[in-house]
């Protein structure tokens, strides 16, 4: 665990644990007595961003890796309906136009 980690740990931990204080005070709920019950949703919200932001990281260096293409080298004198390919990376024929209905 680095220390960037910690830090995002604990202000997460510290920021949950007052909206938790708080909506007790705001529906005049029985104070939490426990050690346990205090934190118990404050750790659980902590940790679960901790593993998502940890999760997306290798996920995306996974996903970046599947998408890198290198460059085909140029073709000259190939015309396909009067337009030169001169790299074909699979992104040409994308259509990004608004749908027909």
């Amino acid at each position: 665990m680095e220390i960037k980690d910690l830090i995002i740990f604990l202000l997460i931990f510290i920021i949950i644990m007052w909206l938790q204080n708080n909506d007790d005070k705001k529906f005049n709920k029985p104070k939490r007595e426990s050690l346990y019950d205090m934190v118990k949703l404050p750790l659980f919200v902590s940790l679960i961003i901790l593993i998502v932001k940890d999760l997306n990281c290798k996920i995306y260096d996974n996903f970046e890796a599947l998408f890198i293409f290198e460059d085909t080298p140029k073709i000259n004198n190939i015309v396909n309906l009067g337009k030169v390919n001169s790299y074909n990376n699979g992104f040409n024929d994308i259509f990004i136009g608004p749908p027909d209905f």
